[in-house]
């Protein structure tokens, strides 16, 4: 396991948290202008966990899927639904009969049709009448099913000119979709955001990366670090600054996003890769932030539940700095404690079936 890509998913659900959060503070009496849009980075957050997730599929499975069988397959797949379909159905069925349903009747349909089957974000319906943040699962749930044809692919290509070709021809064919996009005045669509062949396209990227990285720059790149005696601290400052940067102007526009987003995001995931000790290395590593990297997954799809949930009580403190502060500390706890308690019951249940 490499600490700094464990650490940064702890990062990434914070963020996704504080992108709901804003959607409760925006009805505040108070002045929330900056700390609204210091919370408005979630589909930065979004787009990096798509390139990260490509990256450490490659780094597991790369040998794995050198050839594909029937079994193979089948047990990969497998072993990702088991892990994630309860928790989709769950938090989807309440969010269905406390929200959804007392709304319109009519999401019923959706909710069977759609968000059962995993393909409402192929739809209209970004809810499928269950848990919205769930998109983020259903279309990740259909790039693992393409996941070892990907690879599969990469792994056929000897050349390290035409694997960074393969590279290049999947982030300029997601730039050409968004120059469409912007030609048609569709970029700030939501639809288009969440479709799955676009997150696809992310993704693949983020495996062809990490094949890069895995075949040809995994010692290299640490080598040069020590070879040049180059202080890791400054570098961690340059760069974090450099994302963070990139995350704060990162606009809502599905052309300049990817562009910009995706180079300085795969930048900086090879750059966690690189092992010693420094700033970067010890807050990613910290027992917190891995704490909230171990059950981020299940924190994805409970936070929003929770906060749709106690959102109109929520409202009644939102007008003041403190009501604010105790809002962002409830929700924040509650997700935390159901996430990990959901956690623990799974690993009892699937240990009593191993």
């Amino acid at each position: 396991m490499i600490n700094g890509l464990y650490g940064i998913r702890g990062i990434l659900f914070l963020l996704i948290f504080g992108m709901h959060f804003k959607d409760i503070i925006k009805y505040s009496a108070v002045n929330v202008d900056l700390l609204y849009r210091m919370l408005d980075n979630g589909s930065f957050a979004v787009l990096f966990f798509f390139l990260l997730s490509g990256f450490c599929m490659a780094l597991g499975y790369s040998e794995v899927f050198k050839s594909i069988s029937k079994n193979k397959y089948k047990e990969f797949i497998m072993r990702r639904f088991v892990k994630f379909y309860p928790l989709y159905i769950l938090t989807g069925v309440i969010m269905l009969v406390l929200i959804s349903l007392p709304k319109n009747i009519n999401w019923i349909y959706a909710f069977i049709f759609l968000y059962i089957p995993m393909i409402f974000p192929w739809t209209k319906y970004y809810t499928g009448g269950g848990n919205a943040a769930a998109w983020f699962l259903a279309s990740l749930f259909f790039c693992y099913k393409i996941t070892p044809f990907i690879i599969l692919i990469f792994n056929g290509i000897k050349s390290i000119k035409m694997h960074l070709l393969l590279c290049s021809i999947l982030f300029f064919t997601l730039i050409f979709i968004d120059m469409v996009l912007l030609i048609f005045h569709k970029e700030d669509n939501i639809f288009f955001w969440r479709f799955p062949l676009f997150k696809l396209l992310e993704y693949g990227i983020g495996i062809g990366l990490g094949m890069l990285y895995k075949r040809y720059n995994k010692d290299k790149v640490s080598k040069i670090f020590i070879n040049a005696n180059i202080d890791k601290n400054f570098i961690d400052i340059l760069l974090t600054g450099l994302v963070a940067a990139c995350m704060i102007l990162y606009p809502h526009n599905t052309f300049y996003a990817d562009f910009l987003g995706i180079p300085v995001i795969s930048l900086y995931i090879f750059y966690l890769c690189i092992s010693g000790k420094s700033i970067l290395e010890k807050f990613l590593s910290n027992g917190f932030i891995l704490f909230l990297s171990s059950i981020s997954f299940e924190g994805y799809l409970i936070h929003y539940v929770v906060i749709q949930l106690l959102k109109s009580y929520c409202l009644k403190y939102v007008n003041t700095i403190c009501g604010i502060i105790y809002i962002f500390i409830l929700l924040f706890v509650l997700t935390v404690l159901f996430s990990y308690l959901y956690k623990i019951f799974m690993k009892r249940i699937l240990f009593k079936f191993d």
